[in-house]
């Protein structure tokens, strides 16, 4: 079975290719870059292609050459801030990327199963506190939210008049190991590891600590992806998600209790989004229908994201 990733270097890329080797697959991908494959034992049996997804021609040949049977659609902007700085890339990456991908799967010999990665920022503002079910209406107003919400019409699209067999996920908050500094989990667990390893004061800086988010492992993520494209069912979309919600600061207060040092906390206004969701919980209950088991708990997944960087900043190469 070939599996082919967009994004394949990056953060959630990176697991689900390790995922994948494991079990026995072949694995291909793109990206613009290589420097995520250092993290993997197996990088000499990934067939890695350098290149961008808004390219059409450069899809196309790479699918073409490749002959996928599954394809995992990770590649895009991935951040709510940095699409509210810089729309038209979002756009561009998050629409025009997904469209050149769909279509270029019509030139295939044989029609690839397709994951659309989506995020519970589709959702938008919910005014209740119960878990977000499927059947919600998506009202998500950041310019990421509005790029996925078109990638998943697209999906149903592709699905209708092409009969490409097309599972959607919204996403919602994932972390551990290897996640960017740029979100808020690693974020802290960065700052804690700078203190304790490179002398650094002993301050970590906030943003808004009320929100509360639905938090999973990347690790039982990329479980749920494979299994959706074993089991999910073709143009439905299904919540990833833990059914659990932690405030940031309760986020927070674990991780600054895996350290001896005394940290305080100062609030930076420029950690402050635009618009902010106060509350996202998502219903598992469809996912777990197929059979999906979360390994990892929020506490140990913390502790392995501290783990990760204070090996970083030690001077350790992972």
């Amino acid at each position: 079975m070939k599996a082919f990733i967009t994004g394949i270097t990056g953060f959630v890329g990176s697991h689900l290719s390790e995922r994948l080797l494991a079990s026995g697959f072949e694995v291909a991908g793109i990206d613009t870059n290589e420097s995520g494959l250092q993290y993997l034992p197996s990088k000499k049996n990934i067939s890695f292609y350098c290149g961008d997804i808004t390219d059409e021609d450069f899809i196309q040949r790479t699918l073409l050459d490749y002959q996928p049977d599954w394809i995992f659609h990770l590649a895009g902007i991935s951040s709510v801030s940095k699409s509210w700085q810089n729309l038209k890339t979002t756009y561009q990456i998050n629409i025009l990327g997904a469209f050149n991908l769909l279509e270029s799967c019509l030139l295939l010999k044989n029609k690839p199963r397709v994951l659309l990665v989506g995020s519970a920022e589709e959702y938008g503002k919910i005014n209740t506190k119960r878990a977000i079910k499927e059947s919600f209406s998506l009202k998500g107003f950041s310019p990421y939210a509005i790029s996925k919400i078109t990638q998943e019409y697209l999906g149903i699209h592709y699905y209708k008049i092409h009969k490409l067999p097309i599972v959607r996920t919204r996403s919602f908050n994932h972390t551990g190991p290897r996640q960017s500094d740029a979100f808020v989990c690693s974020s802290f667990c960065k700052q804690v590891a700078e203190i304790e390893c490179l002398g650094k004061e002993a301050v970590i800086k906030v943003g808004n600590l009320e929100s509360c988010r639905d938090f999973s492992d990347v690790r039982d993520v990329v479980d749920a992806y494979i299994l959706l494209m074993k089991k999910g069912r073709a143009s439905s979309a299904y919540n990833v998600c833990s059914m659990k919600a932690y405030s940031i600061k309760d986020i927070l207060t674990m991780i600054i209790g895996y350290s001896s040092k005394s940290i305080t906390i100062e609030t930076d206004e420029s950690r402050f989004r635009k618009m902010e969701i106060p509350y996202l919980m998502g219903d598992n209950t469809k996912l777990k229908k197929l059979g999906w088991l979360q390994s990892y708990s929020i506490e140990q997944t913390l502790l392995d994201s501290l783990q990760y960087w204070r090996t970083i900043c030690q001077g350790n190469v992972l």
